[in-house]
């Protein structure tokens, strides 16, 4: 559920994740929140996970620094 819940805002979220290990092969995780998604190989992908939300139109003001301190001081 928790994870499902940012596309409430989001169109699209890619998760980008490799492993400490040099030799490991990064993936990506990515759905539009229909209730499916993709997970394939990923090239040029550092060390750790990165997560890249595509914000629907109507909810770009959630990308605007003020809006991330405000919710982030709200709800953690």
């Amino acid at each position: 559920v928790g994870a499902y819940s940012v596309f409430m805002v989001a169109d699209k979220v890619d998760i980008y994740s490799r492993s400490y290990d040099p030799n490991s092969v990064a993936h990506v995780w990515s759905s539009d929140g229909s209730g499916t998604y993709n997970i394939a190989e990923a090239a040029g992908v550092h060390r750790g996970t990165k997560i890249v939300i595509q914000l629907k139109p109507t909810c770009a003001q959630f990308a605007s620094p003020k809006t991330v301190r405000e919710t982030i001081a709200k709800y953690s």
